[in-house]
């Protein structure tokens, strides 16, 4: 939030005008209905457990709030959490879901954008009834389609780790291994609850029933995976087990998501073995003495845990949460950080390249180019991309070649072999990932589009890459707008040596997604799909797709609020032209249908809306640098002392501050210049220039009057300070008379003196209008005068109003009319201009600008009003705006051209109080304490 800072005085701030309005609304609801028992816990950011279901409208903040320094976006989601085949007894509801984040945030504070963006969440738990789980029983036997999958070896796993040797890993686990699709389209059909409209529903499932207790039969979800370039069915896995000695690997899965999208299938009590390949082969060490459920199926945790007992029960929590959590991480993942760096890097991007260099490194050897121009194809890359970000303009270019016709790659080669050995290729891949990203320019068309994504593919017999030079080897890098892939020839092939076996396009689809913002579906997580490193598939998954499409619509969303936003801080709101109306009505449409689109998830239909939101914008932009005559801006500042009151003529500002006045040039606003300063020994709150005189009020030390005539060479001329009582507020000089102020309540001190000053060294008193008491303010038009007073009466109550008065002849003023105000405690300001008179108070009451017709001075009448209940303590109106000076919100202009109805037309939020302002020739000097 904007914290004015009092431990600073900022004392002239320069504005140029400009004025901008926006205004956003959106609002949808959402309903559930229960249809089984519903234990609902819904958690609000106090973690505070309703009794009831309560549906929140999934909506983004409708207003913008100008006191935020950054632009907050939120969206409400609904969790749900089915359990089939659990006793409910044994699950404790609260003390989960109370693990589980209320708020999920997507980009913080910390990411330093000009935007956050949190996710609040709502859970819901049900329990599937018998009837329910006889059911899904039924149509499990029903699609049992294996009964034998792989089972990792520890030990052998363990020992390869240690000494880099080849081995066999897998052996066989029977049991059964039930169709993960047909399960997932069976939910679809069969739903416990209804399907939340923004949200997710997890089914955690306890079919362990189909186990033995000696883990001699087990089962798991299963899912017959092709080979993209080839059709082949995938049996095998990374690179350092794709070899004779493994040659059929299984994929058990324990969990996974539904193609159909948002519903995600959990079963901790199924058979898995790619966590402990991970921690083994990433961690270097076999996990034992745990009871996580990454490493221990549901059978053996409660071998080893009670689960009746309140410690089981606590531990079942932890349990169950490890596989929860883990999820969120892929459902909500976001690639925002990329949307950004590729609009920092390329602004608007609507046309993307992908092009493709695939590389014979073989030709040495004498291997023909064409014996692997089938590994990918232009289609092949362009169906995932184009299918999950229809929104961009895809162009695909896929070249082979052998490496001796590109001396740059071959070189870069040659630059980053790590060892002596020329047979066999050992490549620092890191390396050589950024030698060819800073050579892309030699190899690709870097203008072919908006952004273009390169990818550099070398195929050669005896040869692979590490990461960083270490231990590990890797078959692909990707990220920014680079892709390196080297596979070694035999990988490509059977055992023959010349049958298709695996191309390349799945890899390059997972490294395009990196590119693109997608991270690895990580080493716990059983999401199907391009990312994944258990079983790769050659397309983004409907988690992943989701992810691209939400946010690519929330950058674009949030970035055009967060502009809207602080174009309303910063330059205040725009004058309400037909033009700008037309372009605000526009954006506002396009952003409220984006938040609809966004609330049934409809990412892509969101997507168009916010960005043609943003485009508009961008003409809107357009727009107000076009009338930059018209437009708000802090040109420069001046600081030296506690600085109330600022007056400027002829390109001058002298200021007022605690015993000093200063001449300050301002003719180059941005860099404000000090041409004389002098001491007066007393504390000036307004300033009157008239002629080639300065007039200062002096509160209690009464007014003075200085040479102004060489701005360079400050005189003071006179000081008068013969009131025994009294606090000169104001005073207003008109030909050669000044008429004085005194805001003080006394029956003989107060009211307003008449000085005549033909001989500003000796001003003579001439009258004094004693029946007004504490007079704030007065001004002077044409022979009327006006005074701002609050009279005591003799029951102890205030009675506050302008008096104006006859005074064409200043030794015989007249009385014309009162305008009597309930409202006013204290007037602030006073002004007129042509038929109407200006002031501003100090009352609590929202309206305290208000509008006086004195066409007819005997008989005014008020026209019109205008605040916002903050204190103006200073004013001045030039034409048809009236430039308000806001104690605590800065500066703020008013469209006074309709005194019946006076709108806003701008703002600018100051550091400090704002205590003065002046116009001239387009500059607003604010005095800011």
């Amino acid at each position: 939030m904007f914290q004015k800072n009092k431990n600073h005085y900022y004392f002239l701030l320069i504005v140029l005008l400009f004025f901008f309005n926006y205004l956003i609304e959106a609002s949808l609801n959402e309903n559930h209905n229960e249809t089984m028992r519903l234990a609902n816990t819904n958690y609000g950011e106090n973690n505070t457990k309703l009794n009831s279901i309560s549906s929140k409208p999934v909506s983004s903040p409708t207003g913008l709030l100008l006191n935020e320094s950054i632009y907050r976006h939120k969206t409400n989601f609904t969790i749900q959490y089915v359990f089939i085949g659990y006793n409910e007894v044994m699950i404790e509801e609260e003390n989960l879901v109370n693990r589980l984040p209320p708020i999920y945030s997507q980009v913080n504070e910390d990411w330093e954008f000009n935007f956050t963006i949190d996710y609040h969440l709502d859970y819901e738990i049900a329990y599937a009834n018998n009837s329910y789980y006889n059911e899904l029983k039924s149509f499990i036997q029903n699609n049992i389609i294996s009964s034998s999958t792989s089972k990792l070896n520890n030990t052998a796993l363990y020992q390869q780790h240690q000494d880099g040797q080849p081995r066999s890993i897998f052996n066989e686990q029977s049991g059964k291994g039930i169709d993960g699709l047909a399960l997932a389209d069976w939910f679809s059909v069969n739903p416990v609850l209804p399907e939340p409209t923004c949200g997710y529903s997890f089914y955690l499932l306890n079919l362990s029933y189909l186990d033995t207790a000696d883990h001699s039969a087990e089962h798991w979800f299963e899912f017959e995976t092709y080979d993209a370039d080839t059709n082949e069915l995938v049996k095998w896995f990374r690179l350092e087990w794709e070899n004779e000695l493994n040659p059929e690997v299984k994929f058990p899965y324990p969990g996974f998501d539904s193609p159909n999208g948002k519903t995600y299938i959990i079963d901790p009590s199924a058979h898995k073995w790619f966590n402990n390949w991970s921690s083994i082969w990433f961690g270097g060490n076999i996990p034992t003495n745990t009871t996580s459920c990454w490493y221990n199926d549901l059978d053996d945790f409660q071998k080893m845990v009670d689960v009746t007992t309140p410690e089981g029960k606590e531990q079942l929590v932890l349990y169950l949460y490890e596989w929860l959590i883990e999820s969120f991480d892929y459902i909500f993942h976001n690639s925002i950080g990329s949307q950004q760096r590729q609009f920092e890097s390329y602004g608007l991007v609507e046309n993307l390249s992908v092009q493709t260099l695939v590389l014979n490194a073989n030709d040495e050897f004498g291997d023909p180019l064409e014996e692997i121009t089938w590994v990918t194809s232009e289609e092949q890359i362009f169906d995932p991309l184009n299918n999950s970000m229809p929104f961009y303009n895809w162009s695909i270019d896929v070249t082979f070649g052998n490496m001796g016709e590109y001396p740059v790659v071959e070189q870069s080669v040659q630059n980053n072999l790590i060892g002596s050995d020329s047979d066999f290729w050992y490549i620092n891949g890191n390396e050589l990932y950024f030698e060819l990203e800073n050579r892309r320019h030699q190899l690709f068309d870097l203008n072919a589009a908006d952004r273009v994504i390169t990818a550099t593919i070398i195929i050669r017999d005896n040869m692979t890459m590490s990461y960083y030079g270490g231990y590990f080897n890797f078959t692909g890098l990707g990220g920014r707008d680079n892709v390196l892939i080297l596979k070694s020839r035999d990988r490509y092939f059977k055992s023959d040596g010349e049958t298709p076996k695996s191309g390349i396009t799945d890899i390059l689809i997972h490294e395009i997604g990196h590119t693109l913002g997608l991270r690895d579906n990580g080493l716990k997580g059983y999401f199907r799909g391009a990312m994944s490193y258990f079983n790769t598939l050659a397309h983004y998954n409907w988690f992943y797709e989701s992810t691209l499409r939400r946010s690519a619509y929330e950058f674009y969303y949030c970035e055009t609020m967060a502009k809207i936003r602080e174009d309303q801080r910063r330059f205040g709101i725009r004058l309400n032209t037909e033009v700008v109306d037309n372009l605000i009505s526009e954006i506002s449409n396009m952003l409220n249908q984006a938040s609809i689109a966004s609330q049934k998830m409809d990412y892509l239909e969101a997507y168009e809306y916010a960005q043609n939101a943003y485009k508009i914008y961008q003409q809107l932009k357009v727009t107000r640098e076009a009338n930059e005559g018209k437009r708000m801006t802090l040109l420069g500042d001046y600081s030296e002392g506690m600085c109330e009151t600022i007056y400027v003529k002829d390109n001058i500002a002298y200021i007022a501050y605690g015993e000093f006045l200063e001449s300050v040039d301002v003719s180059n606003p941005s860099e404000p210049i000090v041409l004389d300063k002098i001491h007066l020994d007393y504390y000036s709150n307004d300033i009157h220039i008239e002629n080639n005189y300065a007039y200062l009020s002096r509160l209690e030390n009464g007014f003075g009057i200085v040479d102004i005539s060489d701005p360079t060479n400050l005189v003071e001329l006179y000081s008068y300070n013969n009131w025994k009582i009294g606090k000169v507020a104001d005073l207003h000089v008109e030909g050669n008379y000044a008429y004085v102020a005194n805001n003080y309540q006394d029956e003989w001190e107060s009211g307003v003196k008449i000085f005549d000053i033909s001989n500003p060294l000796q001003p003579i008193e001439t009258n004094h209008l004693y029946q007004y008491d504490a007079v704030t303010r007065v001004t002077i038009e044409n022979s009327n005068a006006f005074l701002a007073f609050r009279n005591k009466l003799s029951n102890g109550t205030l009675v506050s109003g302008i008096a104006i008065l006859d005074i064409s002849n200043p030794y015989a003023v007249e009385e014309l009319t009162i305008i009597y105000d309930s409202q006013m405690a204290y007037c602030f300001e006073l002004s007129v201009q042509d038929n109407y008179l200006y002031y501003s108070h100090m009352s609590g009451h929202p309206e305290n600008f208000v509008i006086i017709d004195i066409s007819d001075p005997s008989n005014p009448q008020e026209i019109g009003s205008y605040g916002n209940s903050e204190v103006i303590i200073g004013s001045y109106i030039d034409g048809d705006y009236a430039y308000l000076a806001y104690q605590n919100d800065g500066l703020e202009i008013v469209d006074i051209s309709n005194p019946a109805n006076p709108s806003k037309a701008g703002e600018y939020d100051t550091p400090c109080e704002s205590w003065d302002v002046h116009v001239e020739n387009g500059y607003a000097y604010v005095a800011d304490v």
